[in-house]
């Protein structure tokens, strides 16, 4: 289920981008299962688990 706005900007509030050498840095990620459109993800440092 998607945040609401005003949950997602409290929770925006806590993440920062990542630096180079992140783990996930080069990996393509399919929009579903199977499906060749790539979304255009923004990788943020993992110190914020929900």
């Amino acid at each position: 289920m998607p945040l609401r706005p005003e949950q997602a900007r409290e929770v925006g509030e806590y993440l920062r981008a990542a630096g180079p050498g992140h783990p996930w840095e080069g990996v393509r990620i399919a929009s579903a299962w199977g499906s060749r459109d790539v979304l255009g993800a923004v990788l943020i440092r993992p110190e914020l688990v929900a």
